[in-house]
């Protein structure tokens, strides 16, 4: 989830989900450890096989400001530095497109979405359409 130019408050990305959210802004936003960046958040979920903060140690080399994490049985609360931000999020994984979405200003809104169906000319008429 890389490439954001700017910086958004805890408390903006996380408004409306019923959590205390202290006063901290952060520049990115990962769910993948390889992408965290420094002063970002990191998004620590529970997955198939592993949880994110099984991968703790990788964001907060990288020095993220920040670390939401999903709880799940047997998952304890994460100990961090005194400078980085730690949030439970119930329900995080389910979470994670409105959080993106947020962060980057709804990319979505400004995608224009067309759908070819049918048995046959599919890839001729998005050749046409597509002006190449």
């Amino acid at each position: 989830m890389n490439g954001a130019s700017t910086t958004m408050p805890l408390q903006q990305v996380f408004a409306g989900m019923d959590l205390v959210v202290p006063d901290v802004s952060v520049t990115d936003i990962a769910s993948n450890s390889h992408d965290a960046v420094e002063r970002g958040l990191f998004l620590a979920c529970s997955g198939g096989a592993r949880h994110g903060l099984d991968f703790l140690s990788e964001a907060l080399e990288i020095g993220v400001r920040a670390v939401a994490w999903e709880p799940e049985d047997g998952i304890h609360a994460p100990n961090l530095p005194p400078e980085v931000v730690g949030i439970c999020v119930t329900g995080l994984r389910a979470r994670l497109g409105v959080i993106a979405d947020r962060f980057f200003s709804a990319p979505s809104n400004t995608v224009a979405v067309t759908g070819v169906t049918g048995t046959n000319g599919k890839t001729t008429t998005a050749y046409f359409v597509s002006g190449t």
